[in-house]
């Protein structure tokens, strides 16, 4: 009796440990057939990840489907070419534009373009030349809210040909077309009325990124990481001074009609500068760093947590329902399932 009971408990064991393998919230899925992935984001209910080149150009688009598991190149025929682009998706339409064009370094084209799924087909989605409004808009971070697709942020290019700073926003709906946002850095809880240039541009330094992460929780947008100005961009501010400030700190402001102002100011001891891509899902949101790890938000305390399970060398990462995806530097296209 205690043989075949030995053997019954065994059966027992080995069949829990199979179902803990089964159930493990990470699956590896078709590999990504580009090179470089760029950006992962969603549109009907698949995944468009861009392909770009060691300058992070956009070379190619992808399509997968979740069903299938399979890859389907669509057409870059209108945004093949271009960097430090714009991107966001806008009721079943995706959306791409601005950046710089690579055959010409100081060609910026300030055009939006939208990309229609069942035919396959590029469309100029800004219906007026918006160089004139936004002149080289590039390396914005983006985020959708209220089916308004957001550029926070990013370079502007002068008639100088000289690149600043954009200290506002932009964001764009079909119907409405391009429209500035205020962005309030100064004159509120975080940073006081400056005193002096100094103090103003110090301020303005502290908060603005190239890129960066951008999210939205709770009606309140998340912004960080990225990358800080060039010295040149506030006078007498030395990006050496401020640091720890472009590895720890992120932002949190308040969503108003045609103005995003700053709340808050808080600190990680992750470092979040240069971190790739982030999103939200289930009110919380996910940061891939620099260096490709995962990181895991919380609003309430303000706690940051890494992935510690999550594949090494993220690049792009996005949410699909109740999944989230995301590409490594090995051309691996992974599926998580937090719960």
């Amino acid at each position: 009796m205690s043989r075949y009971l030995f053997l019954l408990l065994a059966v027992l064991f080995l069949g829990c440990s199979k179902s803990e393998v089964s159930t493990t919230p990470w699956k590896l899925l078709a590999p990504f057939p580009g090179t470089h992935p760029l950006f992962l984001t969603t549109v009907q209910n698949r995944l468009l990840a861009g392909q770009g080149n060691a300058n992070s150009e956009l070379e190619k688009l992808w399509l997968y489907s979740p069903e299938t598991d399979q890859w389907q190149e669509i057409s870059s025929s209108s945004v093949a070419g271009l960097s430090g682009f714009s991107y966001f998706t806008l009721n079943d339409t995706f959306f791409l534009g601005f950046g710089r064009r690579s055959e010409d370094s100081q060609s910026y084209p300030s055009l939006l373009y939208s990309y229609h799924l069942p035919d396959h087909q590029w469309t100029l989605a800004s219906s007026t030349p918006t160089h004139t409004l936004y002149p080289g808009l590039h390396e914005a971070s983006n985020f959708v809210k209220d089916n308004w697709g957001y550029a926070l942020f990013g370079g502007s290019q002068q008639k100088s040909l000289n690149t600043f700073p954009h200290l506002d926003a932009v964001r764009y709906a079909p119907q409405q077309g391009l429209q500035p946002i205020k962005v309030t850095i100064v004159d509120t809880p975080v940073f006081p009325l400056p005193n002096s240039a100094y103090d103003l541009a110090k301020a303005n330094l502290s908060a603005f990124r190239y890129k960066g992460f951008s999210f939205i929780l709770q009606d309140r947008l998340y912004h960080g990481g990225g990358l800080p100005a060039h010295n040149s961009a506030f006078v007498s501010i030395q990006p050496s001074e401020l640091s720890e400030v472009f590895k720890h700190d992120f932002f949190e402001y308040e969503i108003l009609p045609g103005e995003l102002r700053l709340q808050k100011r808080l600190t990680t001891t992750h470092n979040l500068q240069g971190s790739l891509f982030g999103f939200a899902f289930d009110n919380q949101g996910y940061v891939g760093t620099a260096e490709g790890t995962l990181l895991r938000f919380t609003p309430s305390g303000n706690s940051w947590q890494t992935v510690d399970s999550a594949p090494a060398n993220l690049r792009a990462g996005t949410v699909l329902q109740e999944n989230l995806y995301f590409l490594t530097a090995q051309q691996q296209l992974w599926s998580y399932r937090p719960h």
